[in-house]
């Protein structure tokens, strides 16, 4: 059976609280179909439109750390740095005319440009501090993992 990493939880509680957000049942959280009710079309795409906004951009936080190379820092530093993301995406409107560029280009622009794209988004919503954050973070980690082998 596959173990679940901390990634694999982070996105299974988010994908929960999105299922809980739509007022949902999608079986992510195990529960049973509610009855049928109607759904505001305008929420669930706003709700729809920021699951994909995250999905992109944590993509690609993902392949910018694992090119940086933390090793076994690695996980530390992309969980602070998908919290880090979901605070500045939270504090805009999702009809901020950046994110919904960003949206667009998702669906027209080729795999290298959209990636150089959400370079750019990610490097416009976190400072100086929040990169300073997820690289003490992922040094903490490897920090901790290092006196665990010392001391064994």
């Amino acid at each position: 059976m596959h173990e679940l990493t901390l990634t694999d939880r982070e996105a299974l509680r988010a994908a929960m609280q999105a299922e809980a957000a739509l007022d949902y049942d999608i079986q992510i959280g195990g529960g049973r179909m509610p009855e049928r009710r109607s759904v505001d079309p305008i929420k669930l795409k706003e709700q729809l439109d920021r699951v994909r906004i995250y999905s992109l951009l944590f993509g690609e936080l993902k392949r910018l750390l694992h090119e940086v190379d933390f090793g076994a820092g690695f996980e530390a530093a992309y969980t602070q740095g998908r919290r880090l993301v979901i605070e500045r995406i939270q504090a805009l409107s999702l009809q901020d005319a950046t994110l919904n560029q960003l949206l667009a280009d998702s669906a027209t622009l080729a795999q290298p440009e959209l990636q150089a794209r959400l370079r750019q988004q990610l490097h416009a919503l976190l400072n100086e501090v929040d990169w300073q954050q997820i690289t003490t973070t992922a040094l903490s980690a490897l920090e901790s993992r290092l006196r665990v082998q010392i001391s064994a």
